[in-house]
C-alpha cells in the first residue's frame, strides 16, 4: 500500500483540483493520502476535506512558523477537530530557530502544548526540527515521551538526527 503522508491538498484553488489530485494519485496506486494542516484555517480545511474524500486522512496542528498566532483559543480549537476520526496525527509541529518567525518562548510552549494534546488523544506528533532547535527539542520530548509514538522529519544532515530517533524508540 502506498501512502503519501504529507500533502497541502489546501494550497489549490478549487474543489476540481482537489478531486483532480485525489483522482492522480489513486491512478498511481497511492491508496491514502494525509492531508497537513499548519495553522488554524489549514487545519479547519484538512479536516473538510479528509471527511469529503474516503482515502484522505489528515494530520493538524500550529506549524512554528505560525506559533505566534497561536493563542489558547487557536489551540483549543485544533484540539477539538483532533477529535475527528480521520485524524491521525498532531502536527506539523516543533521548532524552528533557523528563520525565527515565531518567537522561541512561544514556539516552544506551543510545541509543549500540542506534544501533550497529542499524548491526551493518543495520536501520533509529526515534528519538524531544524538543526538548530534540536536540543530545545530534544529536551521537550524527553519530558514528554512515555508511551507516545513520533513521526520525525529532519534534514537527513542533521547530526541531531540519530539522537532524537533514539528519544522514541522503545
Amino acid at each position: 500500500m502506498l501512502i503519501d503522508t504529507h500533502v497541502h491538498l489546501d494550497f489549490y484553488d478549487s474543489a476540481e483540483e482537489i478531486k483532480a489530485v485525489v483522482e492522480r494519485a489513486a491512478a498511481q496506486n497511492v491508496q491514502v493520502l494525509i492531508a497537513v494542516g499548519y495553522d488554524l484555517n489549514s487545519c479547519k480545511k484538512a479536516v473538510e476535506l479528509s471527511e469529503l474524500f474516503p482515502n484522505v486522512y489528515a494530520v493538524i496542528g500550529i506549524h512554528p512558523h505560525e506559533a505566534k498566532g497561536a493563542n489558547s483559543q487557536v489551540l483549543e480549537e485544533v484540539g477539538l477537530l483532533a477529535t475527528n476520526k480521520k485524524i491521525v496525527g498532531i502536527g506539523e509541529i516543533g521548532l524552528d530557530f533557523f528563520r525565527d518567525y515565531s518567537p522561541r518562548d512561544i514556539q516552544r510552549e506551543v510545541f509543549r502544548r500540542q506534544i501533550d494534546l497529542a499524548k491526551e488523544l493518543d495520536l501520533t506528533p509529526s515534528s519538524l526540527q531544524r538543526e538548530v532547535a534540536g536540543l530545545v527539542q530534544a529536551g521537550v520530548l524527553r519530558s514528554r515521551r512515555e508511551g507516545n509514538r513520533l513521526y520525525f522529519q529532519a534534514d537527513p544532515q542533521c547530526t541531531l538526527f540519530p539522537e532524537l530517533q533514539g528519544l522514541v524508540a522503545k
